[in-house]
């Protein structure tokens, strides 16, 4: 979590592209699932979210 709140913090803001709407939800879920999301606390929750 220390890295992701790293990352969020950072002064550079990120863009990226994706083909459609089925696919970006497909990498979202994919990526929170990585993170074990449901098992994290509000407050890391938020950060994954941003």
């Amino acid at each position: 979590m220390a890295q992701a709140r790293a990352f969020v913090s950072g002064a550079d803001a990120v863009s990226c592209t994706l083909e459609d709407r089925s696919k970006a939800y497909g990498w979202m879920a994919d990526t929170l699932r990585q993170f074990g999301y449901a098992r994290r606390p509000r407050a890391d929750k938020g950060v994954l979210r941003q």
